[in-house]
């Protein structure tokens, strides 16, 4: 019931996370509890925010997997009371499902590959860029584990695992159908929020890469200059919107399950025949207001992406934006467009239910997302060449001269991790750790013959 909030609690202590893990005594702190013979490098990487976000989603996930076997290895229990139209309206074509039963495997296989490909991002050195990279590539698990869930919602209803057996009220069968609804939409409400989070990412990635391909002249700066806060305006409302819409929801849901069980939607009324208009509420009235502004929002994100493409298509060459821009736009599309195309359909070929309705929606998310995830290898490889570009922080020398004297704290926080770099790479003639990566020191340089390390797996 609360699966949204654990999530998106989870998402909030994550951000939250990323911003603690940098600061210098939470970093010596973790140090000192490293197990004997583990090395630095591997035990920072064990506690960043994105392995343990993975693990989260993988906990998530084992949840659902667990709740969805025991409901298909079980037999529909519909109160005997439901009418004959609604018992109808609740039964599981062959077809949908089949559809059903590939949604968990989808969801797996998505995580599997998100956490192969931030391994393989991380591996090459973890810089503010591929930060950002290793935030969109968390996409598709985070959303296909939503999209799990609100199927495992549909499913509870059309088998009639949302009330006890000994249950046969119709009033409260009803109830538990409402709640389970609200679930639903809870679901999609946060994956949205991140969604909306990871193309904030994205396009700061864009905005970071094309800065750095403008050449010297303060001339094309200044004139890029207001193009870059438009963009990012864009994005940032479309954020925000989600962040108020989300919370609002979820508090909204919380307050009228169990074990609250608060009539929200009656805060305001002023007579009991009012109270059959929830929307009219002062608490519940602002869902199509947020629907709006979310549409809204979303839709000029999108736009001014485009034309950012677009506008700046000569200064990213090299940088692969069509197939970045389509792992990243498709799922925002498909969340807005899917759902209408499924009721066109529905009314005029399938006469499909609501519930029906909303089983195929979260299942054909589930497999979109393990598409969209496999698009994202090649979209972002993690050997290009614009990666680069990005400028190495300063915090090697830190680590370097913690592996002569492993007792002695760290002086200077190690904000990117970038401790791949000084096992991968060596100078010949020096000790192992001894490279210290400077400001503005790239890959490039670092793969230069005379430095190269023969034993790293890219020589």
């Amino acid at each position: 019931m609360y699966f949204a909030l654990v999530a998106f609690l989870c998402l909030l202590l994550g951000y939250a996370w990323r911003r603690i893990s940098q600061l210098r005594r939470v970093q010596n702190l973790l140090l000192r509890c490293k197990p004997r013979g583990m090395p630095k490098a591997f035990w920072l990487q064990l506690w960043q925010y994105y392995t343990l976000l993975q693990v989260a989603w993988l906990g998530l996930f084992l949840w659902d997997l667990m709740l969805f076997i025991r409901l298909m290895t079980s037999k529909p229990r519909l109160p005997a009371a439901l009418p004959d139209a609604e018992r109808e309206a609740l039964a599981l074509p062959p077809w949908l499902r089949h559809l059903a039963l590939l949604s968990p495997l989808c969801v797996f296989l998505t995580i599997c590959i998100g956490a192969s490909h931030t391994v393989w991002q991380v591996r090459q050195g973890y810089t503010q860029q591929r930060d950002r990279a290793v935030q969109v590539l968390l996409l598709p698990s985070i959303y296909g584990v939503f999209a799990l869930d609100s199927a495992l919602c549909a499913l509870a209803i059309m088998w009639g695992a949302v009330v006890r057996d000994d249950v046969d009220s119709l009033s409260e069968w009803n109830e538990h159908v409402r709640l389970r609804d609200e679930v639903y939409a809870s679901n999609f409400e946060v994956a949205e929020l991140y969604e909306a989070w990871a193309l904030w990412c994205f396009g700061k990635v864009c905005v970071q890469y094309v800065g750095l391909h403008l050449g010297t002249g303060d001339a094309a700066r200044e004139l890029f200059r207001p193009l870059q806060r438009i963009t990012m305006l864009g994005i940032s409302t479309f954020v925000s919107v989600y962040v108020v819409k989300s919370a609002y929801l979820l508090i909204l849901s919380v307050l009228r399950s169990p074990p609250f069980e608060l009539q929200v939607c009656r805060w305001g009324k002023g007579s009991a025949a009012e109270n059959d208009a929830a929307e009219a509420s002062v608490a519940c009235g602002w869902e199509r207001f947020f629907s709006g502004a979310g549409f809204t929002a979303s839709s000029i994100a999108i736009y001014n992406m485009f034309t950012f493409e677009h506008s700046l298509e000569p200064f990213l060459m090299g940088f692969k934006p069509r197939l970045k821009f389509l792992t990243v736009k498709l799922l925002i599309s498909l969340a807005f467009i899917q759902d209408f195309v499924i009721q066109v359909a529905s009314h005029l070929l399938l006469g499909l239910s609501r519930e029906q309705r909303q089983l195929l929606y979260s299942s054909l998310i589930c497999i979109e997302v393990l598409v969209i995830a496999c698009l994202q290898v090649p979209a972002w490889n993690a050997r290009d060449s614009w990666y680069d570009g990005d400028p190495a922080l300063s915090a090697q020398a830190a680590l370097s001269t913690q592996d002569e004297h492993p007792d002695s704290p760290l002086r200077t926080p190690v904000t990117d991790f970038r401790t791949w770099e000084a096992e991968r790479y060596s100078v010949s003639g020096r000790a192992a750790g001894e490279l210290e990566l400077r400001q503005g020191t790239s890959k490039a340089a670092l793969l230069a013959p005379s430095v190269q390390d023969h034993n790293s797996p890219l020589a």
